[in-house]
């Protein structure tokens, strides 16, 4: 995937850590949020994820258009597609915690923030935006089918679904994710049927 280059975050990264930390405390989904110039880039000491990056890659499609970010987390993510010129973004997630850090952290014209599930987007009507994000997501779900239905859905005709998520082929064999914030990886055939389902084009 490309990427291009982005502004640096405008914040206090020292305190962030430390409140997310305090936050999330006992959180069985702590370890899997970004935070901006950690050098874990988690919480919690498990291996890096340039999410950074694949921000800067969705960042490509969002001049000008209304995006839903879905499973936004602590919100580094809406706020660097505000400001790669999406015209709306909602930054979307299940945490209470994470969506408020968001709301005081990250700002931007035209950037809100609402709680919702990744596998149920009934707060949006269909076609409400132009492009969707789910970036690493998918993974921590029990319904991936309905997530990416859902993501469909809330795109209008010619809107695009920007998603990353880990290769299971990259990943040691067992019946679980080593991650133990995963509940299920997909292999390339696995996600490329999933999105063919529901997407009238799909490039992996």
């Amino acid at each position: 995937m490309g990427e291009e280059g982005g502004p640096d975050t405008p914040m206090n990264l020292k305190g962030a850590v430390s409140m997310l930390k305090s936050v999330f405390s006992g959180s069985p989904d702590s370890g899997e949020r970004f935070i901006p110039g950690h050098p874990s880039r988690r919480i919690d000491d498990t291996a890096p994820l340039d999410f950074g990056g694949f921000y800067r890659f969705a960042a490509q499609f969002v001049k000008g258009r209304s995006v839903l970010d879905i499973g936004c987390g602590c919100g580094y993510g809406p706020e660097f597609l505000s400001a790669s010129g999406a015209s709306v973004c909602v930054g979307m997630d299940s945490s209470v915690p994470a969506i408020s850090f968001a709301g005081k952290n990250y700002r931007a014209p035209g950037l809100r923030y609402t709680l919702g599930s990744a596998e149920d987007l009934g707060g949006f009507g269909d076609g409400s935006f132009d492009v969707a994000v789910s970036i690493e997501v998918i993974e921590h779900l029990r319904e991936p089918e309905r997530h990416v239905a859902e993501a469909c859905r809330v795109t209008k005709d010619g809107g695009l679904l920007v998603l990353s998520t880990p290769n299971r082929e990259m990943f040691p064999p067992g019946d679980r994710p080593a991650n133990r914030f995963h509940v299920r990886e997909l292999y390339y055939e696995e996600l490329r049927g999933l999105l063919d389902r529901h997407f009238k084009a799909v490039v992996i």
